[in-house]
């Protein structure tokens, strides 16, 4: 961060004209030079009228003495650079659910899989994140998954995603329920992004649907659209 007092000398007076930066809305003048803006100035420092008013002293013999103070101060925060990757690569994960009928627990977790560098899971609740809500239905969140003790993602880091839920009509090999969404996700461990009632308990029973066939069930989970975040010096 710096702070510049531009300075425009008097030689008759050896006084100074002193203009200091704009301030911001909370007073402060300072500006952060940085590789993406490396240039703060502006667009007059006297009325031309006033530099050249042989009065005023700025202007003697043709000629006049232009200075500039700068006092520097240590930048605390970081710039990043955000980019948004359109399909990336290996961007579609099937999680093939067994003995679907059985399952009894609250929630489980499919595998890690990694997209764009980010690692991801998804949550199903088996009988509704909130029976209020799901009625009993299958609920289904993305989840971003991070670890900071490995060298993982700062704690206030975000990536947004926008993202596809699939389950698969097994006899026809074919998607039939789709939910398209779009977050940004935070390091939070709360912090996902779906449906209470992805599909409702009826159509899951419906034979005619085939979500479930032999008491499997096809998820698959499509990061459509990821960010990446580069820091800047």
């Amino acid at each position: 961060m710096k702070k510049s007092c531009s300075h425009c000398k008097s030689e008759s007076e050896q006084d100074y004209f002193c203009h200091t930066g704009p301030a911001d809305e909370g007073g402060e003048s300072t500006r952060r030079f940085e590789e993406t803006k490396s240039e703060w100035g502006l667009a007059q420092l006297l009325s031309i009228e006033t530099f050249e008013d042989v009065s005023n002293g700025y202007l003697v013999d043709d000629c006049c003495i232009l200075g500039a103070e700068v006092f520097v101060s240590k930048h605390a925060g970081r710039v990043e650079c955000v980019s948004f990757i359109n399909k990336p690569d290996d961007n579609i994960y099937t999680w093939e659910i067994e003995k679907f009928s059985t399952l009894n627990a609250y929630y489980y977790d499919s595998e890690h899989f990694i997209v764009q560098g980010r690692t991801w899971k998804i949550r199903i609740f088996p009988k509704g994140y909130n029976t209020l809500q799901a009625k009993g239905g299958l609920s289904v969140y993305l989840h971003w998954v991070h670890n900071n003790n490995n060298g993982g993602s700062a704690s206030d880091e975000k990536v947004y995603a926008e993202y596809k839920f699939r389950v698969k009509n097994q006899k026809l090999d074919k998607s039939l329920q789709e939910y398209t969404g779009k977050a940004w996700f935070s390091c939070g461990p709360l912090d996902n992004w779906g449906l209470h009632e992805f599909i409702s308990r009826d159509n899951l029973k419906d034979s005619s649907k085939a979500f479930v066939v032999e008491d499997r069930l096809i998820l698959e989970a499509e990061i459509v659209v990821t960010s990446t975040t580069k820091s800047l010096p």
